[in-house]
């Protein structure tokens, strides 16, 4: 026990240590049931403006289509942003990262992000896509380690929970593609959406 608390005196001195956060692709009744019990706070519903948006320990949203979510956490709380790209937010992006901004310590080495959404402009133009780049180049500003899960077809929903440092993702699509049952859970991100980059501290798991 006298080892257990060292360990977590230590982790809270040491800004410089990180943990893995999980990505999971789960099925819709999965993610019904993840967030069934949690609070109104946490969700962020539609029109998807900025408005909208939820600082919480844990967060969640559905119906992501040509939307960009971004969620920036840094181990304690997280904020969630479901953006419509046809929305005044989306063309004055400052009134987006002073949100972000006012919320959390840039400097925090905890910080960590997840960008999710976005269709390619072959499908609806080129809004959808720009708005997701924003987000994109927010992080890179401000060194946030970051992945990114985009484009793709289906309707995606998203949750996000602090202290399991898990970010939950379902999509309408099913866990396979045209020739096979898609087993690895990379695989089935890799189905859902046209750009995954998993950050080297990120996990992909079932």
């Amino acid at each position: 026990m006298a080892n257990f608390y060292f360990m977590c005196f230590m982790t809270n001195m040491n800004r410089n240590i990180s943990f893995t956060s999980h990505i999971k692709p789960v099925p819709f009744f999965e993610f019904n049931s993840l967030t069934r019990g949690m609070s109104e706070k946490s969700y962020v519903p539609y029109p998807w403006t900025l408005n909208e948006s939820v600082l919480n320990e844990d967060v969640f949203t559905k119906s992501v289509q040509d939307c960009s979510v971004y969620i920036i956490s840094n181990g304690q709380k997280a904020k969630m942003l479901h953006i419509c790209p046809g929305c005044s937010d989306a063309k004055n992006f400052e009134r987006i990262a002073k949100s972000i901004e006012e919320d959390f310590d840039m400097d925090d080495e905890n910080l960590e992000a997840f960008i999710i959404g976005g269709k390619a402009p072959y499908l609806i133009g080129n809004d959808s896509y720009e708005l997701f780049d924003k987000f994109v180049e927010f992080s890179n500003k401000h060194n946030i380690p970051t992945t990114i899960l985009k484009g793709g077809m289906g309707e995606k929903s998203i949750a996000y929970f602090s202290q399991q440092d898990t970010l939950y993702v379902s999509n309408t699509q099913r866990f396979f593609n045209e020739n096979n049952v898609l087993r690895m859970p990379i695989d089935i991100l890799r189905n859902w959406f046209d750009k995954v980059v998993i950050h080297s501290k990120d996990r992909v798991t079932m």
